[in-house]
């Protein structure tokens, strides 16, 4: 996630995986801080995690906790933008309820991305 170590996670990910682990699927997480509030500041993240990484499309791009000052469906119009552009395959979810598990799914479908999974704490 781009909020472990300043990135710096990623950036030892991006290093690991080629040509070792081709087949991989990442996953990385957008930290939702209060001064991020527009899309654009969404998308500024996603190809920053991909340099990090060194990927030009991240498969499943998670919402890390839904604590932001905007609602959910903003950010899944924005993942959507993303997926549009080539820059991410799919969403996923990180510590969501049930209600917000349920109002992303909805925005998820009326903006055209999938959300496959909800990290959470065991």
């Amino acid at each position: 996630a781009e909020g472990y170590g300043g990135g710096t996670s990623e950036k030892r990910l991006g290093r690991l995986l080629p040509p070792h682990y081709s087949d991989a699927i990442i996953m990385t997480k957008f930290l939702p801080a209060p001064w991020r509030y527009s899309h654009q500041c969404f998308e500024n993240a996603v190809r920053a995690s991909c340099v990090r990484l060194g990927v030009d499309c991240i498969p499943i791009y998670l919402l890390h906790s839904p604590v932001h000052w905007r609602p959910i469906e903003f950010w899944i119009e924005a993942a959507a933008i993303c997926k549009k552009k080539g820059l991410i395959q799919a969403m996923g979810l990180s510590n969501c309820d049930a209600d917000n598990v349920k109002r992303a799914h909805v925005a998820a479908k009326e903006y055209g991305i999938d959300i496959i999974c909800n990290q959470v704490h065991f």
